[in-house]
C-alpha cells in the first residue's frame, strides 16, 4: 500500500516511452508492485519499500523480458533527478 500510494501510478511512462501504459487482464491488478531486481533479492526486497515500485501490466512484462536494461534506465534516470 505505501508503495501504491507514494507512486501513484505506473512508474515506466518515461523510462519505457516504446511501452504504452496498459492492464488489460482483469485477473491481475491494474497496477503492480515490483521489486527492481527481483529474483533472489525478492525475499529481502518485498520488505523495503525503497526496493519496490508500481508498474502497469505491459510495463511490468517488458522489464520482465528486459530486467538489466530496465534496471539500467532507472539508475540513469534517479542519478539524473539527484543532479
Amino acid at each position: 500500500m505505501e508503495v501504491l500510494a507514494r507512486d501513484g501510478g505506473c512508474i515506466a511512462i518515461d523510462l519505457v516511452p516504446e511501452v504504452r501504459c496498459a492492464s488489460p487482464d482483469l485477473r491481475r491488478p491494474a497496477l503492480e508492485v515490483d521489486e527492481l531486481r527481483g529474483g533472489s533479492y525478492r525475499s529481502l526486497e518485498w520488505l523495503d519499500p525503497d526496493s519496490c515500485n508500481t508498474l502497469c501490466q505491459a510495463h511490468h512484462d517488458w522489464k520482465t523480458a528486459h530486467k538489466r536494461e530496465f534496471i539500467r534506465r532507472f539508475r540513469a534516470a534517479r542519478r539524473q533527478e539527484q543532479q
